[in-house]
């Protein structure tokens, strides 16, 4: 079913050929209005298509890599075209102290996608933290259809204990907070990158040697205190664009004492275990001539915190900006990064590299 609004709308749900679930569907109409980097920016009212999850599920607590398919969308692509994906699984535990590792990734075709994982800590923690028992995953991701053919994109998802009694479970919640949603617009050169290939200080490398699959950030670290992170090269949008989405997610690990999770020359002092992380970040936009490359403006998005408990360890922090431009004007080259500084005071962070981490950006409205 294809509906018009935002990746927030809640509409009521579709049909799912996956387990058999029923779904019915509706129309919403919503232009979502977003706190933009020049003024006020109002996102476009456009077709999507979004899959609910029609009963709560409980979601298999496994040690190996066997995932649940939750909800999928299947629909024939052209060579070429690129859509935008958001998975999000909402989750409750049956444990007020037990911590289960929850996961989620999101994949088309036979390409593995991007993941998420967060422990639920429990609900006395996890109220604690963030005001409500239910853990929130967000996977955003683009994917561009290799060849014509029809291919199907997936909601996968599973558990993994972590310190729990047996028995313990993590639910799926249905009525709108589990879905799968998917543009049903054809962003034609928009583009997608992660932290492989620029974790970069200019020029010294801030990766550690002895883990060179992610970025630490803390006290005496490579990175030091702070870190741009989730480099984009140069993006030029398209003529007739008037607004740019941008989507920064980075996935950060607690790399307290004694963690498996970060190599021990990364972990925080043994004074500090089962202390917290905690920081702040905002996305940084540069604006280039399209002739000249010269710089027209850069922009600070708005600053955000991040707190990530030795119970919680992993922890998506999702960075949305929209960028209005006039169609045909010079000024339509980009280029981003993430700022992330950690408290020097508590434990350092890892980002993790592309199967957690990713930026896109999206030719996002047209004339």
């Amino acid at each position: 079913m294809v509906c018009y609004g935002s990746p927030k709308s809640r509409p009521g749900d579709r049909l799912s050929k996956s387990y058999g679930r029923r779904l019915s569907s509706r129309l919403l109409v919503i232009a979502m209005v977003a706190a933009g980097l020049v003024g006020v920016e109002v996102s476009p009212a456009f077709a999507y298509t979004q899959v609910d999850l029609a009963v709560p599920t409980v979601v298999p607590v496994t040690e190996s890599s066997n995932e649940l398919d939750l909800l999928s969308i299947t629909k024939s692509w052209t060579a070429g075209e690129e859509r935008h994906l958001i998975g999000v699984l909402a989750v409750d535990s049956s444990s007020d102290t037990g911590i289960i590792l929850g996961v989620a990734r999101v994949t088309c075709g036979s390409v593995w996608g991007v993941n998420t994982t967060q422990n639920h800590p429990g609900n006395i923690e996890q109220r604690a933290v963030f005001g409500t028992a239910t853990m929130t995953l967000t996977v955003n991701w683009l994917w561009r259809a290799p060849a014509d053919g029809t291919y199907t994109c997936h909601l996968y998802v599973r558990a993994v204990p972590q310190s729990h009694n047996p028995g313990d479970t993590l639910t799926a919640l249905a009525g709108g907070q589990t879905h799968l949603w998917m543009t049903g617009t054809y962003y034609q050169g928009s583009g997608i990158w992660s932290t492989a290939d620029s974790c970069t200080y200019d020029p010294p490398a801030c990766d550690d040697p002895a883990d060179p699959h992610g970025i630490f950030i803390g006290a005496g670290l490579p990175a030091n205190e702070a870190e741009y992170v989730l480099h984009s090269g140069r993006w030029t949008a398209a003529a007739t664009t008037t607004q740019v989405r941008l989507q920064l997610d980075a996935e950060l690990t607690g790399c307290y004492y004694g963690t498996d999770s970060c190599p021990q020359s990364d972990w925080g002092p043994q004074s500090l275990s089962g202390k917290p992380s905690k920081g702040s970040y905002y996305p940084v936009i540069t604006i280039y001539s399209a002739s000249t490359g010269q710089v027209c403006r850069t922009i600070n998005g708005t600053s955000r915190t991040f707190y990530d408990s030795a119970q919680i360890h992993h922890l998506k922090i999702n960075s949305t900006t929209y960028v209005s431009l006039n169609a045909g004007e010079d000024c339509r080259q980009f280029s981003a990064k993430l700022y992330i500084a950690v408290d020097p005071t508590l434990n350092p962070i890892k980002v993790e590299s592309e199967s957690y981490s990713d930026g896109i950006i999206l030719n996002y409205a047209h004339v």
